[in-house]
């Protein structure tokens, strides 16, 4: 036990140096690009090889000017007659080979127009390049906010916030995500809106184009309205129309604006008339996890582990429903009311605020993804963000208990579900483990930031 833990402090003084954090970080890239190469298998008939292959159809068919979301199709196979233990075997396959794709791609026209670049590219040209420029952006953020902590004795915060969330990194990287590009965009947009002069604004864009590509980075313009960053605002709504826009290159204003009806009916309008979208176990998120402990078939899977708790009856759903959307307004409301009372009291910044500032950043995110209709595990790898500059502004021992829950369980409980055996995994992910994890990190967080608020001069 001796030795274990010696060993343990000199592997901790090793990481604490350059070469040990370079080492450190360099290993952990080199193990993502290897896993990268898991998107480069053969394809299937049935289903999609990696999210990258749904993403690189999405703008096949939006540069051939065809069906982006396959309304067509999805119809097509609503309309059909399917009973299962009657169909024929080749009416089965035909079923499955036209159901590919079908609800794939789920973001606005924007990032299918962004990789328009590969689209006359054979498949597996594509995937290395998207990889490739996934893994260089991951990289550039890693650099920034190495950047923001030089200069600090804890210039090792980055290294080791990265090895605690690598497990969702890895995710990313194996599926082909446009997660290292949301990192970046959100990452460097954050810090460059926190700067003076034009890349004051340029940060903002990038928060802009993030939020038309997926729509949590919209909760970022929360912070900069809390730090009163109105440059930067005014590049976060140029960046969401530019996103908007631009896609028009490829059909003109007339059919960009019908693509964009199409997704909001598709995806938004669905949401709200729905609330409950893909309550797997993957999907951490309040809709999902009450939804697994409560409604049977949620998840395939549900009675392997002794669910649903409690079986909601039909006309008992309604209720569930509404109770789930007062969650989440209570969520996004006292996040809400706290950021501006923080832009009220005095401008939120991202140097002199230190712990103050990584609250409201981290809580803003939390919040964020777990009001969401839909947040896989890899989606929480945005928190890498606050936990590195926290990190970097003072060691462990400087926390107070309640900070060091708030901000390690979530990056702690990524590790442990990583490591442990899969039957287990499976059960904590149906339990919704890392929800509870993350209210509760919301609610510490909330705690602290309303602490840090009070005593705060305006």
């Amino acid at each position: 036990m001796q030795m274990g833990w010696q060993w343990l402090n000199r592997l901790k003084s090793f990481i604490q140096t350059k070469r040990g954090q370079r080492l450190l970080l360099g290993l952990m890239l080199l193990i993502l690009a290897v896993d990268s190469s898991k998107i480069l298998r053969g394809p299937s008939p049935f289903r999609s090889r990696s999210d990258f292959e749904d993403y690189f159809e999405a703008s096949r068919r939006l540069n051939a000017d065809e069906d982006l979301y396959k309304t067509g199709a999805m119809q097509s196979i609503f309309e059909q007659s399917v009973d299962l233990p009657t169909m024929k075997p080749e009416e089965l396959l035909k079923l499955l080979i036209e159901s590919k794709g079908v609800g794939a791609y789920l973001y606005p026209p924007f990032f299918a127009f962004l990789l328009t670049p590969l689209h006359t590219l054979d498949y597996k040209t594509a995937a290395i390049i998207f990889q490739t420029v996934s893994l260089a952006l991951l990289a550039a953020l890693l650099y920034l906010l190495h950047k923001q902590t030089e200069g600090s004795t804890y210039e090792y915060a980055v290294a080791i916030a990265t090895l605690l969330y690598f497990p969702f990194l890895d995710d990313n990287a194996a599926n082909g995500n446009v997660g290292f590009l949301l990192l970046f965009l959100c990452g460097a947009g954050l810090l460059w809106s926190f700067r003076e002069g034009v890349i004051s604004f340029l940060g903002g864009f990038l928060i802009g184009l993030a939020t038309v590509i997926k729509i949590i980075p919209a909760f970022l313009s929360g912070v900069l309205f809390a730090g009163r960053r109105f440059f930067a605002l005014a590049g976060f709504v140029a960046g969401i129309l530019f996103a908007v826009l631009v896609p028009a290159m490829t059909g003109g204003w007339q059919k960009n604006l019908d693509r964009h009806q199409q997704w909001y009916s598709f995806l938004i309008d669905t949401y709200q008339k729905n609330l409950v979208v893909r309550p797997y176990a993957n999907n951490q998120t309040v809709s999902a996890a009450l939804s697994k402990l409560m409604i049977a078939g949620s998840d395939r899977k549900q009675e392997m582990f002794a669910l649903p708790l409690v079986n909601l009856t039909a006309p008992q759903l309604p209720y569930f429903a509404m109770s789930v959307r007062l969650i989440n307004l209570t969520l996004v409301g006292s996040l809400g009311l706290l950021l501006l009372m923080a832009a009220w009291r005095r401008p939120l910044d991202l140097k002199s605020d230190g712990a103050f500032f990584t609250a409201v950043l981290s809580l803003t995110l939390l919040t964020a993804l777990v009001s969401s209709g839909v947040s896989w595990y890899h989606t929480y790898s945005l928190l890498l963000i606050p936990l590195a500059l926290r990190m970097g502004s003072g060691p462990l021992h400087s926390m107070n208990t309640e900070e060091r829950i708030a901000h390690y369980g979530p990056a702690g409980l990524a590790i442990l579900l990583a490591i442990l055996p899969f039957r287990w995994f499976e059960a904590l992910s149906l339990y919704s483990l890392y929800t509870w994890v993350v209210l509760l990190a919301i609610v510490l967080h909330h705690r602290m930031a309303w602490k840090g608020l009070i005593g705060r001069k305006a």
